[in-house]
């Protein structure tokens, strides 16, 4: 069978897409503050006592839990990352908020901890595992934040989570979740487990030491997200990201500085640094650079496709994508081959192509020097062969690709590609099967607020 092949225009420019990106605070997203449209990715810290007031309290409390700090996900487009903890500092580290629940006592070292973390984390997974509105969950629960750390010798415990309270952590999260991302913030910590990370300060100089602790865990980023933030409270940060999250976006020296570890780091999303002014156009050209740097973006290399159907129907197709980001999409969304109607755009016909969305992986040894892999992406095909059914007989169509959110069946993940209708879908030829008809004017990616997963 013969295919037409066309090779579409990439789309040079930032836009939001589904679990990666400059994360935000939900503060960033609920109208009280300038909105950036870029933001798809939330991290919410979630005070034990919240979503576990007591020990009677049951996934109902943490699923109201999520809905007051997070309202309407689903409709603004949002994605969730929460993390539980149980204490943070005040005004330093001497004076100490406690968010344990009331029928608790205080203290990391007791067995008690340990029994009601078990508890609570069955409960997150009964709660979360299931939930589109989740992307991923940081284990958190232990130490100043959920950082997983101590300071001072509190409770008579080592500034770092003993490997008992590791392992019990540890077998809760991974039975309770196996179908989302688990982090975890050290990477010499919980080495028997299968977790991505979140390096909670991200490129900073003082923190580089973390680094080779992350890569002895070799291509873990294959599998599982690494995320993080930048702490601008913290460290040499003056010098390598600068002042504050505008000052990181705005100098090249600071703006380079923080691609060049998305790159290394292979980092899906990454908070604080969200906080730059999105009302300064200049700011929020050059955030564009670093936008397109994070997590996934898949450029549509080549479609081949049946343009002229013929007699018995018989359709084929083949999707080439290529990988041009820092790290893979984690989950298994499908992606669709979809014929539209061109009066309307929607679709009139709709299958599945073969393929995983997830094997579709970025370069890798990232060199600093050439600010490039050494090792560059892979492209991946996607195919379907099908034969269209009669009622389409005589018809001229549009065939338009699209990945999919499953909760809902929608459009969700976007290609970085200009044949784009607003909606989800992208449009890359037209199908004859009796009628003509023409690719229609296209829409802006980024421009396009629309998408949602209700």
């Amino acid at each position: 069978m013969k295919l037409t092949v066309v090779c579409p225009e990439p789309y040079e420019g930032a836009f939001a897409n589904p679990m990666r990106g400059f994360r935000a605070r939900w503060w960033q997203v609920d109208g009280s503050h300038p909105q950036n449209p870029r933001l798809s990715t939330v991290r919410e810290y979630f005070p034990w006592n919240m979503v576990e007031p007591d020990a009677a309290a049951g996934v109902d409390a943490i699923l109201a839990a999520t809905e007051e700090k997070c309202p309407d996900l689903p409709g603004r487009n949002l994605r969730l990352i929460p993390r539980v903890f149980l204490e943070s500092p005040q005004g330093g580290r001497d004076v100490i908020k406690r968010v344990w629940p009331a029928d608790m006592t205080p203290d990391f070292a007791s067995p008690e901890f340990l029994r009601r973390a078990e508890r609570l984390i069955e409960k997150m997974g009964a709660a979360w595992n299931g939930d589109p509105r989740i992307a991923g969950i940081e284990m958190g629960l232990y130490g100043f934040w959920g950082e997983q750390h101590l300071f001072g010798n509190r409770y008579g415990l080592p500034p770092r989570m003993p490997q008992e309270i590791q392992r019990v952590l540890g077998d809760a999260f991974a039975a309770a979740f196996p179908d989302k991302q688990v982090m975890v913030r050290y990477g010499d910590d919980f080495l028997d487990y299968d977790f991505g990370f979140y390096w909670d300060s991200f490129a900073l100089g003082t923190a580089m030491k973390e680094v080779p602790t992350f890569k002895a865990r070799g291509d873990f980023w294959r599998r599982r997200m690494f995320s993080g933030e930048t702490a601008y409270d913290y460290g040499d940060v003056r010098q390598t990201l600068g002042a504050d999250p505008t000052d990181t976006v705005r100098t090249p020296y600071h703006r380079r500085w923080l691609i060049d570890w998305i790159r290394d780091m292979h980092a899906s999303c990454i908070g604080w640094i969200s906080r730059y002014d999105p009302t300064d156009p200049a700011v929020f050209a050059a955030a564009d650079e670093a936008e397109v740097a994070f997590g996934y973006r898949f450029v549509a290399d080549e479609f081949a496709y049946t343009a002229d159907v013929a007699e018995d129907g018989a359709f084929s197709c083949r999707l080439t994508l290529c990988n041009v980001g820092s790290a893979p999409f984690y989950y298994e969304w499908p992606v669709t081959l979809s014929l539209l109607d061109p009066a309307t755009g929607q679709p009139v016909f709709a299958a599945r192509m073969q393929g995983d969305i997830r094997s579709v992986q970025p370069g890798d040894e990232y060199d600093h020097a050439a600010r490039a892999y050494r090792v560059p992406p892979e492209p991946v095909t996607f195919t379907l062969d099908a034969r269209l059914p009669d009622r389409l007989r005589g018809g001229a169509f549009l065939a338009a690709v699209s990945v999919d959110d499953p909760s809902c069946g929608r459009p969700a993940l976007r290609l970085a590609c200009r044949n784009y209708l607003r909606g989800g879908r992208h449009p890359l030829g037209v199908v004859r099967w009796g009628k003509e008809a023409a690719l229609p004017p296209f829409d802006d990616l980024q421009a396009d607020q629309t998408i949602h997963y209700q």
